[in-house]
């Protein structure tokens, strides 16, 4: 509903930005000012670009709160990389498996998301160290909650 607002009111803008552009040409015909062809094009352009921001705005969040199930493993990833990077904070250099490289499953009745991967970083004496981790995240209304980080 907001979405289709914010829609609306982008168009409202562009076909305003639009029409001065056309008013401030036909001004500038009838003046002669050649001042006025620069705020005239800026505006027609202004126009034609809010005019597809607010198209393509409506396309992109028409998919907003209806996410699908791979795009909350993603977001469960991403919390979990953050987890671990939070228990090593104070290493340098920590880098962890990417997605595709993560194992991440779904348990539905206790709504815990369990990722394993693995995380490189190097420790105080400056050597690589190479671990694997597991977290537990619990989805909530609210997001992700009750983190718990295994390094081993």
């Amino acid at each position: 509903m907001i979405n289709a607002r914010i829609g609306i009111i982008l168009l409202v803008i562009a076909v305003v930005c639009f029409i001065t552009g056309f008013i401030i040409t036909i001004l500038k015909k009838k003046i002669n000012k050649k001042i006025l062809c620069i705020p005239g094009i800026i505006c027609r352009i202004s126009g034609i670009i809010i005019c597809f921001g607010s198209l393509s705005l409506n396309i992109s969040l028409d998919n907003v709160g209806t996410s699908s199930e791979k795009n909350r493993d993603f977001d469960a990833w991403n919390c979990a990389t953050d987890a671990v990077k939070n228990e090593l904070y104070h290493y340098s250099n920590i880098k962890v498996s990417t997605y595709s490289n993560s194992e991440v499953s779904y348990t539905s009745d206790t709504d815990i998301y369990t990722i394993k991967g693995t995380v490189k970083y190097t420790n105080k004496y400056g050597a690589n160290v190479n671990y694997k981790f597991a977290v537990n995240l619990q989805l909530t209304a609210q997001g992700y909650k009750n983190s718990s980080v295994l390094i081993y």
